[in-house]
């Protein structure tokens, strides 16, 4: 039987079981009388076991059945899950891993699993000899299972990828011909048109719904991994650290959760490398020797917050001031003035670092400004605290979807522009009796606040429109804590914009989201009011 055309299968589905192994075995490890986890470990082994034998990769089935028989040790007893323990299944499922990634590369023969396979027999000590390996079958595959399969949920199919961002594309476009019948509806005013056009509207708001439900996956999907790359920089550094993550089964959209994932891994690997003390300094700080990392993810309306926080030594503004003034990065005059805000965010210039050593974690700060980049075409934004022998929390604000945005459009001097409903507290038409001078700046005072005005068209460098009437328009936004009042020429309306992404060079300025076409044909820049500002 040819099985060539279930080989993708066979690949993502061994991905997805790898996926969760590490998270397991580290559970394990700080919890080793926990016999659900090291059933459910079981299972996992078990399932990779049959699908590599029913495939035809017989070196994969026997490395995970050898696995599978040391986890039947440990069930059976009298063994104990311990830091040996974890090392070695952390280090077959590493084995694993890329072996299946060399089927995916339609790579052959490329590996050995004889070390592996005799240091797993000998364990937990002593010597073994090399057990015969072969190719084993979908037959002998059935006979040694002690358990069932784990089956994918009913009515469940996988689907590429691929085919989910050609739909959100072909939605998008779909939103943006929409706005234009609606545009032509309203100039004919013809009561069936109408009626066609609110129809069509509500399908089409069934269609975006379902398809980017289809696109969401839980934060699970890379925070299972998080904890292994937390523990590889605890062992190198001879360092206890514990990662508790919070909010795995918050969803976000797949394309959202790619990108997020290497900046996430950087600021981690950073707080147990240089942000968490080593058991003795955190003594001598009257702190516990097992430092603390925390991991939270939440949504809020259209906004997934992660928070990366850790109870180390945190981070000196002036230290970093000082550092960027050696290196050039900004002049002493810029230091005398600067903002404690604006200091901390200095890590995130490309080139920056505090590290006194090279290691192989970059330095408190080094790379960040790879993630301030990864998160910009996102329209995404980082936020930075810290508190001296206390630890620091890196906060990434990011959209939980993609590309149909809920904007509020508006005229800017002789242009138009949208900003992201979600980005936006409220909007008001305000009393010119009402703005106050304070020092340079305009304010008026909201629920007992003193909120500055800051003019758009200024920011954007453009003409203001003429000055009409009593009153003016703002936008009330939060910019890193603070509300402030963005005064534009004229609200317009509300729209759904599919939001295309910029190419360079325009891909590199701030504040800008990407672009849309409105039901006019005009075409319209799309805001990112925190970095704008």
């Amino acid at each position: 039987m040819d099985m060539s055309h279930y080989r993708e299968l066979f690949i993502s589905e061994a991905r997805e079981h790898l996926r969760v192994i590490a998270g397991h075995i580290l559970a394990l490890e700080n919890c080793p009388e926990d016999r659900g986890t090291l059933d459910a470990l079981f299972r996992v082994a078990h399932s990779i076991k049959g699908m590599a034998a029913s495939m035809g990769y017989g070196e994969i089935s026997e490395l995970a059945h050898r696995l599978e028989d040391l986890m039947d040790r440990f069930r059976k007893g009298p063994l104990v899950f311990d830091s040996r323990a974890a090392d070695l299944f952390l280090e077959g499922a590493d084995l694993l891993q890329a072996m299946i990634d060399d089927v995916d590369r339609k790579v052959t023969g490329s590996r050995s699993i004889e070390d592996m396979i005799r240091r797993i027999v000998a364990f937990p000590g002593g010597h073994a000899p090399l057990p015969a390996t072969g190719t084993a079958s979908p037959a002998s595959a059935v006979q040694n299972n002690a358990i069932p399969l784990e089956t994918a949920p009913p009515q469940t199919i996988r689907v590429k990828t691929d085919l989910l961002d050609s739909l959100i594309n072909i939605t998008g476009e779909l939103v943006t011909n929409k706005s234009r019948i609606f545009a032509v509806s309203s100039r004919l005013s013809h009561p069936g048109l109408d009626n066609a056009c609110l129809e069509l509207s509500r399908l089409l708001r069934g269609l975006q719904d379902q398809v980017m439900k289809a696109r969401l996956v839980p934060f699970s999907q890379i925070g299972d991994g998080f904890s292994r790359a937390v523990r590889d920089v605890a062992k190198r550094t001879g360092k206890e650290i514990a990662l508790e993550v919070t909010g795995s089964d918050v969803e976000l959209d797949r394309g959202i959760l790619e990108q997020v994932t290497d900046p996430l891994l950087h600021i981690l690997r950073n707080a147990a490398d240089h942000g968490i003390e080593l058991p003795g300094e955190r003594r001598a700080a009257g702190k516990p020797p097992k430092g603390s990392i925390n991991l939270t993810v939440r949504r809020e309306k259209d906004q997934v917050i992660i928070m990366v926080e850790d109870d180390g030594k945190g981070m000196d503004p002036a230290r970093l001031v000082s550092s960027a003034v050696e290196r050039g990065l900004i002049t002493g005059k810029d230091a005398d003035r600067i903002s404690r805000h604006d200091a901390l965010m200095l890590i995130c210039l490309p080139g920056f670092s505090t590290a006194g050593e090279v290691t192989e974690v970059s330095g408190r700060g080094v790379g960040m400004d790879a993630v301030q980049s990864a998160l910009h075409p996102l329209g995404g934004r980082l936020l930075i605290d810290t508190e001296q022998g206390k630890g620091s929390k890196f906060s990434l604000l990011v959209p939980a979807g993609i590309a149909i945005m809920h904007t509020l459009v508006m005229d800017c001097g002789p242009m138009q522009v949208a900003v992201p409903v979600a980005a936006i507290i409220q909007t008001r038409q305000l009393e010119r009796e009402l703005i106050l001078k304070q020092g340079k700046m305009r304010v008026f005072v909201l629920e007992g606040e003193t909120i500055p005005l800051l003019s758009l068209n200024r920011i954007l460098r453009i003409p203001s429109g003429p000055a009409t009437g009593g009153e003016i328009s703002l936008l009330i936004c939060e910019i890193r804590g603070k509300r402030v009042g963005l005064v534009v020429d004229r609200f317009l309306s509300q729209h759904e914009l599919y939001i295309k992404p910029l190419g360079r060079p325009l891909a590199k300025l701030k504040g800008l989201l990407g672009t849309a076409i409105l039901g006019d044909g005009e075409i319209i820049y799309v805001l990112d009011v925190p970095n704008l500002l």
